[in-house]
């Protein structure tokens, strides 16, 4: 049988100290011994210029060690795939693989493992990667649910969504998949449910966004069109949630919409608002990631 070709890791670049650098987002990804493959797919997709560490939590108690998901996809990939080591600080374009019989965090920026608590942490080796990365980097936190997990991630895309990042999971089934869980499973309430083929696109264009809204000058000039529609936004966001964001600063206020916007791939402001309109919990949501900052 003929031998799959390992691609060529991608050398280390020397960085700059006097070129200031980009906020880092984190990829979160949740598997299993059932999506180790769905794994290979979307570590193969993954871009190698994009400002993101991506760390990966095995289950636990499902057979599949961290050692053998580092063996699996370190073929799929240019980027770097290494065990997590408790205390390493995360970087862009490598993948931290952890989890099994250890629980994996994220803290200021550096990776925490560990063995579980027993009394207070039984399995949840997704979910605790996945709240703690929501706090960590809020708004800048993308959580992937791969097929296989059941109910495990829900806590952590629930974290996500709080912070103001981007939750998915893969579909199989599409929208009957969402419909026939609902909130029982992470499937049911997260941002996007997509095929695997279809995600790292989706992370690419989210990232991207993010450092689009980033370089929003406080004095830029905003058209009579957005500010209408942002007064029109901050008060259905009073009305249904209670929390008034008129005293806001003009371009904060559009960042922090703008940043729900590419959750949910609204392009339009007008779009959104009108979609705030018909959905209170988006409203919450959005409520939320207004006032994360």
């Amino acid at each position: 049988m003929a031998q799959r070709q390992t691609k060529p890791k991608t050398p280390v670049r020397p960085t700059n100290p006097d070129q200031p650098k980009e906020p880092l987002s984190v990829v979160g990804i949740g598997v299993c011994l059932a999506s180790l493959r769905a794994l290979q797919q979307l570590i193969e997709g993954l871009g190698e210029d994009l400002p993101a560490a991506y760390i990966v939590a095995v289950r636990q108690q499902d057979g599949l060690t961290p050692q053998t998901v580092v063996e699996a996809i370190s073929s799929q990939t240019k980027l770097p795939v290494r065990l997590a080591q408790d205390g390493e600080r995360l970087e862009a374009g490598h993948v931290h693989v952890g989890g099994g019989d250890q629980v994996i965090t994220i803290t200021d920026g550096h990776i925490g493992v560990r063995k579980p608590h027993k009394r207070t942490e039984s399995g949840g080796t997704v979910d605790s990667l996945l709240i703690s990365l929501a706090a960590h980097a809020q708004d800048r936190s993308i959580a992937v649910i791969l097929t296989g997990l059941g109910s495990e991630g829900t806590a952590g895309v629930s974290a996500t969504k709080e912070y103001g990042g981007l939750s998915i999971a893969q579909s199989i089934d599409g929208e009957y998949e969402a419909a026939e869980h609902g909130a029982a499973t992470p499937a049911g309430i997260v941002d996007l449910l997509l095929p695997v083929e279809h995600i790292p696109a989706q992370i690419a264009l989210y990232i991207r966004g993010l450092e689009t809204i980033g370089r929003t000058a406080d004095d830029q000039l905003i058209t009579d069109h957005v500010s209408s529609q942002l007064t029109d936004i901050a008060g259905t966001l009073r009305t249904v949630t209670g929390n008034d964001f008129h005293g806001y600063k003009t371009n904060t206020f559009l960042r922090r919409v703008q940043r729900r916007m590419q959750v949910v791939q609204s392009p339009k402001i007008e779009d959104y608002a009108a979609l705030l309109k018909m959905t209170g919990t988006r409203c919450t949501t959005c409520s939320r990631t207004c006032s994360s900052e």
